[in-house]
């Protein structure tokens, strides 16, 4: 009976966990629903890794809710999908990416907004096209955008652009809501439209 003890034990921490995965998966289906009425197309995908899926204003998209683990807080990427030569990541200037261009240890493009070049540190795969696309008052303002909202990564790559953004556990049910996710879709397409 002692041997059989510790396996049950774990047998029903396994159940559990299952159960509380199972409950949250759930639930962001229905979380999901109301968002998929502003999309064309839209279908909700995935049995463990739950994501909409649709069109938005002409273009392919995706909006996925992820759980997290163990040592990643849950997550929301809204993605839309536009094939581009430019790759880029843009984040927020905080002190430790000062810290890291003052070592020279990131390279970084400026394009001549001084606001804007103090508030994010932008990457790019090439440099000229880059300053190019970035000077885009659109542009700028298509990124003021997304990290207004709360999203802390914007990247554009693969043919696709995303945006990432940490929430809670309790926190993901008003975090999809349609008037949460529908103006970071608006600035994805106004960085699809100018991306060369």
């Amino acid at each position: 009976m002692e041997q059989i003890l510790p396996v049950l034990m774990t047998l029903a921490v396994v159940v559990v966990a299952f159960v509380l995965i199972g409950s949250n998966l759930r639930k962001y289906r229905e979380y999901l629903l109301p968002l998929s009425r502003q999309l064309e197309n839209a279908t909700i995908e995935g049995k463990f890794n739950i994501k909409l899926v649709g069109r938005y204003s002409g273009y392919d998209v995706r909006v996925e809710p992820h759980q997290g683990g163990k040592n990643t807080p849950p997550f929301i990427l809204v993605r839309l999908y536009k094939k581009s030569s430019l790759t880029f990541t843009v984040t927020p200037e905080g002190t430790v990416a000062r810290l890291f261009k003052r070592l020279g240890l990131v390279k970084e493009i400026e394009v001549g907004d001084p606001g804007f070049d103090q508030r994010f540190v932008l990457r790019v795969s090439d440099e000229m096209t880059g300053r190019m696309f970035f000077s885009n008052n659109e542009v700028r303002d298509a990124v003021d955008r997304v990290f207004q909202s709360g999203y802390q990564h914007l990247l554009g790559r693969k043919g696709e652009l995303f945006a990432r953004k940490k929430t809670g556990t309790f926190q993901m049910e008003a975090d999809l809501r349609p008037e949460m996710i529908v103006p970071v879709l608006d600035a994805l397409v106004t960085l699809a439209k100018y991306l060369p």
